[in-house]
């Protein structure tokens, strides 16, 4: 009991001095427990990924709630190496289960990857051909001036329409009907 209150004390003194200036959290440790130490800079990443959406303003009171937490962490797994709870099946089995779950985001499977790759080859082979009309309005242009605007487009549209249905009536009509619709714009 004395040595988790000391482990304690000496960890507040650390995140204390870490406060006061960078250069005191770069070599020193926070805590230890057993052979392994644990540096400020350690603690920090950790607490740091595990409070990313909280504000930036962490008072002293969640750091030291969150030190608390993690030397107990520390500790019990300190414990579970020395019982050798590290090596047992059930363990393993279930360490080899999270580790398989993490790598599965990563993996590509060959079928879904053949998928993917004739659909990309297929959107290669054909060709699109765009064309754009534009009209032209300044930015601080009235109602009005937008429905013009607009109505220009629809009027264009149609006629683009109608030389569309052209390409099935017979070639002379085609011609004369093109030709006027040419002359109007």
């Amino acid at each position: 009991m004395r040595i988790w209150f000391l482990v304690q004390f000496f960890s507040f003194l650390t995140c204390i001095a870490a406060a006061q200036g960078k250069e005191a959290n770069k070599i020193q440790p926070l805590f230890s427990v057993g052979p392994s130490t644990v540096s400020v800079d350690d603690f920090l990443y950790t607490y740091r990924k595990n409070h990313q959406n909280a504000s930036q303003d962490n008072s002293e009171k969640e750091i030291n709630d969150y030190l608390d937490l993690y030397i107990n962490f520390k500790l019990k797994v300190a414990e579970a190496h020395i019982r050798g709870l590290d090596t047992t099946a059930k363990f393993n089995t279930e360490f080899k289960t999270y580790r398989e779950e993490l790598k599965k985001p990563y993996r590509t499977e060959p079928d879904a990857l053949d998928k993917l790759t004739r659909e990309t080859y297929q959107r290669l082979t054909e060709e699109i051909r765009a064309a754009h009309i534009l009209i032209n309005a300044r930015p601080e242009a009235t109602p009005a001036d937008t429905l013009i605007a607009y109505r220009k487009l629809v009027d264009i549209k149609n006629r683009i329409q109608g030389v569309r249905i052209l390409r099935n009536l017979p070639a002379n009509y085609q011609k004369i009907h093109l030709l006027n619709i040419m002359a109007e714009i």
